[in-house]
């Protein structure tokens, strides 16, 4: 029998009814209990279980109509022989009673208890029990009911008593009914004796677990308690007692309406005035509303449902009902026929229901526009696979956005297609809507760069960011307007096909402007910033002008037709650079007069008051235009000068001088010798040279030309006129006495000495041309790729230079040989640094030479001369040869039959050379020969021979020779003093041929030779530095024949000594003689490392760095890479650390190189204790 857990059970009830209080809607309290007397009336239905069934559980049956129960709808029920029905698909027999909690939920329990169905018994009046149920209808509600028939109570009590009577004991009958309004009602008639004590029953309904009603008696008035449950009842009901569970209901919804009808669905929409339901219940007929069946329970404070998959062209009828513990007593109804008909796309934003609201510029907001159907989903397309499902989707404008584009719009079966129209505008117009960069499309109106075919207007609203053009960019007509600025730096190249009209500016201070129309164009006057322009290109046949002042401080290039100044083009020239004109076709040309600026380097008295060489890039003869090769024909005025620098001559003013106190001459014409100018009007023919004295600027004129001299300043000069276009030419003289010419670059742009294309046109020149420099105060010269005192093959525009004839004949100059991408060294001649470490690459045959320079001591002034050694040149002088111009303060030349020259070529001999030196000065005092043997990779040793001294001294790589000069002693000076010693080096092991080395920016590589009958199993290389102390590099195993290299990644900074020994199989060993390389870093990074000594740690600190990455590798002495860690500058420049511990004690070296070119940046010798 069922046990009593009236304690246990109370405890939970209040737990799970405070759980329940916090559900929405539905509560049991609900539920109003009432007991009455009635009649009970036996039911025919269906029987479930016979007489002696015991805790068993019927499958699932069916209710017949919709039972709604604490908020939930059932349709079946399950039930138990011990006295209760399961609302759930899922039971057990749970003969002990718990409406409390746990088990099966929900549950109705008339009778709970451990029963049995009566079997019946003979004698006892009564039959078999049984359990049925069926269906009926009361007062128009349908019922379902359960009976419980002769069920025994106790059924473990005896049938047949002490005395042998068969009594029938515990025996009652009961009933649970379920009505279709919600209401719970449970009936009793009372069969057999009474309940034995063991009866142990509950009585009630319950929901979820700790959600019950619980009678606390089967009497005519027992209470039903929501909080303890009795269960322990063991009296039975009188006959016909009923007890009724019936819920509270609410009231119907009010106004049922329906919206969004289509074809397929429809949305029903109703007022909402309850706070507490559970939700809304719907029910749906097909059939005229003669039959509904439930079509869905909303959430609480629902107010509508869309009701989808339905049949088009149909009438549906509905049934709204509030739901709380179960439907309201009425409820609110309607109908409505699907269809399309109010699917109605309206006339907004335009007739066809769709649109956008272009056009707009490119990167704006493009916003295309569909009207708003209440329901309806939306579906775009459009061109480059555009999609979207938003009613009004927006779009950053390009111009891959214009076109035409579709929408779906579809609602519940209904659909309509719209289609809008995206069209470009402001085609040309500027923007800047997302950047300033003229390149990017979006920041034109109409998203497309615009072409030569395209106006383009730079407007003062409606603009962003104002246009940089850093790449080509092309415009027909060009519009700036007021307040805005056109840049165009770099790359830039803006291509303009029409006309330019401009309130705003050009800025072009970089980059280039092109005018390539096909129809005659003109530059307006104020259009560029500062009326300034870098390159400028002009390609129109037509002809292009020039109707403002613009100063051009790049490249001018005229590809075709005429370009006319209209006498306001001026080329600038500054320290850094100087404008120049490219090569010109033969149909182009440059019309009007062009002021061409010279920059002239001045500085102190000594040295830079001193001589210039000048050529004019015009001719001042006639302002038309002539480009007819007549010599004569084109001539520049000495008067072009006289503007911007002091010219003195003979007769002074009245020659057109300035006068001075003794009028003496500072400018020359060359006509085999120097020619004083005596009228300033003197003309020299293009393609001729201006010699002349330097003195600075034209202030203070009278300090200037009385001693002592004040210095003589920086001068921009000019030269104005039509330009000197194409061919010119110039006669070359020749006599036996002087076969030496003064000619002059006649182009304003740099010509190439050394160019191919030339040909024969140089005439009887020879290769060699001489310069003067100041700095040096000597001739800086050049021939075949060797030059001294910073000679180049590269001629300024207005420079002049000195050539050497070999008979009469005609040199003429061509626009072919201009070479506008160089910018040498002009006139000051300031001598650029040649070592190699400045230079990273190498010549593909690097040639062998010796450079010796000589100067004052503590004083200005040097000069330089140098022997090329080459096996295919002559010990003799040829034109292979440049000959030495005698400079101002020190001379130095070497000799070859008896002609001093500046540049020497000559062979090697197996045999010792002694090379005679010719040396003087202007003056008595100290001097200094310095010898530099970078470009020397023999194996030949050097010795300077001292005549006047009889004394020989080896020449090492840097190695300087100070010596004496007296010039009222002749043995001192001239061709006796010094020779140079050229001896071959040690005979080379056997099979040995060549052991050279050449600077790199990783190192120092070391190559040498070996022919087949070399005997030589393995080479040893040795390194020493200044102390005379060989450290092995490594060694290297013999090959049978061929070409060996080794690099140095880690030389010693200054001299190195490099020795090869050659090992034969005998294990004899050969050395060579050493070869020294003079290894030297810039002085730009300061470079440290400490402590050094080091120990455990070791920083690396380097300044000055200009890269972002770097690699640092620590080596031992002989080359073994150790460490090796890419860096940062800003790693290097507060100082990085390296873990050392592991080191043993000994030399190390630390070498930092640029990541990305490996170049060197510092080297470091450190030491661990």
């Amino acid at each position: 029998m069922a046990v009593s857990l009236m304690f246990k059970r109370g405890f939970f009830v209040l737990f799970f009814f405070l759980i329940s209080l916090s559900s929405y809607g539905q509560n049991i309290t609900n539920y109003v209990f009432a007991a009455n007397g009635g009649t009970y009336a036996d039911i025919s239905g269906t029987q479930v279980f016979a007489g002696g069934a015991d805790d068993v559980v019927s499958s699932s049956i069916s209710i017949g109509f919709d039972f709604w129960y604490m908020g939930q709808r059932y349709t079946n029920v399950r039930i138990s022989t011990n006295g209760w029905i399961s609302l759930s698909n899922t039971a057990d027999s749970a003969p002990d009673n718990n409406l409390s909690s746990g088990g099966v939920r929900p549950i109705l329990a008339p009778l709970w208890d451990d029963l049995a169905v009566f079997p019946g018994a003979l004698g006892t009046g009564l039959g078999a029990g049984n359990i049925s149920h069926n269906i009926s209808v009361v007062m128009g509600v349908k019922v379902f009911t359960v009976q419980w028939n002769l069920m025994r109570w106790d059924r473990s009590s005896a049938l047949i008593d002490f005395l042998g009577v068969v009594t029938p004991t515990s025996v009652i009958s009961f009933q649970a009914k379920l009505y279709e309004n919600g209401n719970v009602q449970f009936m009793y008639r009372q069969q057999g004796g009474n309940v034995s004590a063991a009866a142990s029953a509950s009585v009630g309904i319950t929901g979820t677990s700790g959600v019950f009603l619980s009678l606390n008696g089967t009497g005519t008035n027992p209470a039903a308690d929501h909080l303890v449950e009795v269960s322990n009842i063991s009296t039975k009901p009188a006959s016909g007692q009923t007890y009724t569970f019936n819920p509270t209901e609410l009231s119907a919804p009010t106004s049922l309406t329906f919206t969004r009808v289509g074809s397929t669905g429809m949305r029903l929409n109703w007022s909402d005035s309850f706070a507490d339901e559970a939700g809304f219940v719907i029910y749906r007929s097909v059939d005229g509303g003669n039959t509904y069946t439930h079509l869905a329970t909303t959430s609480p404070n629902a107010t509508f449902y869309d009701d989808a998959g339905l049949t088009n062209a149909t009438t549906y009828y509905y049934r709204l009902y509030t739901l709380r513990e179960n439907l309201s007593v009425g409820y609110v109804s309607g109908n409505q026929l699907t269809g399309c008909q109010s699917f109605v796309v309206g006339a907004s934003p335009n007739l066809s229901g769709a649109g956008n609201n272009g056009p707009v510029c490119a990167a704006a907001s493009l916003i295309l526009s569909a009207n708003f159907i209440d329901g309806a989903s939306y579906s775009w397309s459009g061109p480059n696979g555009f999609t979207s499902t938003q009613q009004n989707p927006v779009i950053s404008y390009s111009d891959n956005a214009k076109g035409v584009y579709t929408v779906t719009i579809s609602r519940n079966g209904c659909s309509a297609v719209l289609t809008t129209t995206v069209t470009s505008t402001g085609v040309g117009r500027w923007t800047g809507n997302v950047s300033a960069d003229w390149s990017n499309p979006n920041n034109w109106c109409n998203g497309v760069l615009p072409t030569n075919a395209v106006n383009v207007s730079i407007p003062t609203l409606e603009v962003y960011n104002n246009p940089t053009l850093t790449s080509s960019g092309s415009a027909n007509n060009l519009d700036i307007a007021s307040g805005r600025t056109l840049t165009v730096s770099g790359a830039g190249n803006l291509q303009v096909a029409g006309a330019i009209s401009s309130a705003g500016t050009i800025a072009t201070s970089s980059g280039k402007v092109t005018f390539n129309g096909a129809s005659a164009q003109t530059i307006p006057s104020n259009v560029f910033s500062t009326n300034a322009i870098m390159d400028l290109e002009l390609n129109n046949v037509a002809g292009v002008t020039l109707n403002g002042a613009l100063r051009l401080t790049g490249v001018l290039t005229v590809t075709a037709g005429a370009f006319n100044t209209g006498n306001f083009l001026t080329l600038a020239s500054s320290q850094a650079s100087t404008a120049q004109v490219a090569s010109i076709p033969s149909a182009a040309k440059i019309e009007g007069r062009v002021t061409v600026e010279r920059y002239v380097q001045g500085g102190t008295v000594n040295p830079y008051r001193t001589y210039r060489m000048l050529s004019s890039p015009v001719y001042d003869n006639t302002t038309t235009f002539v480009n007819t090769d007549v010599e004569g024909n084109r001539s520049a005025k000495f008067a072009q000068l006289i503007d911007d620098i002091i010219v003195s001559g003979s007769g002074g003013a009245a020659n057109g001088f300035d006068p001075t106190h003794n009028n003496n001459s500072s400018s020359w014409y060359y006509d085999s010798g120097y020619m004083r100018v005596t009228n300033i009007n003197t003309t020299v023919n293009a393609g001729r040279g201006m010699y002349m004295l330097y003195r600075g600027n034209r202030n203070n004129i009278a300090l200037k030309t009385y001693p002592p001299y004040p210095d003589a300043e920086t001068v921009v000069m000019d030269f104005e006129g039509v330009l000197n276009q194409q061919d010119v030419s110039a006669t070359l003289t020749y006599s036996a006495a002087n076969n030496f010419n003064l000619l002059g670059n006649p182009y304003a742009a740099t010509i190439d000495w050394s160019s191919s294309n030339w040909g024969a046109d140089k005439g009887t020149a020879s290769n060699a041309i001489w310069i003067w420099n100041p700095v040096a105060r000597g001739y800086a010269t050049y021939i075949n790729d060797v030059s001294t005192m910073g000679g180049t093959r590269y001629i300024s525009s207005g420079q002049a230079f000195f050539v050497q004839t070999s008979a009469a004949g005609t040199l003429k100059f061509k626009e072919n040989v201009k070479a506008v991408t160089q910018q040498p060294t002009i006139l000051s001649m300031s001598v650029p640094n040649r070592s190699q470490e400045s230079v990273p690459t190498q010549l593909a045959t690097p040639k062998n030479l010796v450079r010796i320079n000589m100067k004052p001591v503590n004083s200005y002034g040097e000069d330089e001369t140098v022997i090329v050694f080459d096996q295919n040149s002559s010990v003799s002088y040829t034109e292979e040869d440049a000959s030495h111009f005698d400079g101002e303060v020190v001379n130095i030349s070497t000799l070859a039959d008896a002609q001093k020259l500046a540049i020497n070529f000559l062979p090697l001999s197996t045999n010792a050379m002694e090379i005679g030196l010719n040396v003087s000065a202007a003056a008595s005092g100290n001097y200094v020969m310095q010898f530099n043997l970078d470009e020397y990779h023999q194996g030949y040793l050097l010795k300077l021979k001292d005549n006047y001294l009889q004394k020989t001294t080896p020449i090492t790589l840097g190695g300087a020779h100070h010596f004496s000069i007296d010039i009222t002693n002749a043995q001192t000076l001239g061709a006796g003093r010094f020779s140079l010693l050229v001896e071959p080096p040690t005979v080379l092991p056997v099979g040995l041929l060549s052991f050279t080395w050449k600077k790199q920016n990783e190192g120092v590589m070391l190559n040498w030779l070996i022919a087949n009958n070399s005997s030589a199993k393995v080479f040893k290389l040795y390194r020493a530095g200044d102390d005379g102390k060989y450290v092995l590099l490594g060694d290297i195993l013999a090959k049978e024949v061929g070409a060996y290299s080794f690099l140095d990644a880690v030389p010693l900074m200054g001299r190195n000594y490099y020795k090869l020994v050659q090992i034969d199989g005998n294990g004899n060993e050969t050395p060579t003689e050493p070869v020294v390389v003079n290894f030297v870093l810039g002085e730009n990074n300061v470079a440290t490392a400490f402590p050094n000594p080091m120990k455990d740690k070791l920083t690396v600190q380097v300044n000055n760095l200009k890269d972002d990455k770097y690699q640092l590798v620590l080596y031992n002495v002989t080359g073994q890479k150790l460490i090796s860690q890419q860096v940062s500058k800003s790693d290097l420049n507060r100082g990085y650390e390296l873990d050392v511990l592991v080191l043993t004690p000994g030399f190390y070296f630390i070498k930092v190189s640029e990541f990305s070119s490996n170049s060197f940046v510092a080297l470091l010798k450190v030491v661990k204790h």
